[in-house]
């Protein structure tokens, strides 16, 4: 997938942005909201496989590379994504939601 991420916040590279995007779209089967809408939850677990699949045993090391180290970053990284309009924000949605507790294996696990 390839994505024109030159206008959105340079405070998280472009692989950061794309993986998220990734994330959004191999949680969209497994949605069981209506409309193919997705929640925090659903990308934060696609996005952990997703890093699990790609990057084995160094997943944490190479979130950390791409400065995703929580939910407050994954949060942030739709927002932007949101508001660059590379993702729709549907009523209802709260990047609140996406507070809470969320840590990425040490391992590939």
């Amino acid at each position: 997938m390839s994505l024109d991420l030159g206008d959105i916040d340079p405070r998280f590279p472009p692989e950061a942005y794309s993986l998220v995007m990734r994330a959004v779209h191999a949680a969209l089967p497994s949605s069981t909201t209506p409309g193919g809408h997705v929640t925090p939850r659903d990308i934060a677990k696609a996005l952990h496989n997703l890093a699990c699949t790609e990057f084995g045993a160094g997943a944490r090391s190479r979130l950390a590379e791409l400065r995703i180290t929580s939910w407050d970053d994954i949060r942030m990284i739709v927002f932007l994504m949101i508001k660059s309009g590379f993702l729709n924000q549907q009523p209802g949605d709260d990047l609140a939601d996406f507070q809470g507790s969320f840590e990425f294996p040490a391992t590939g696990s």
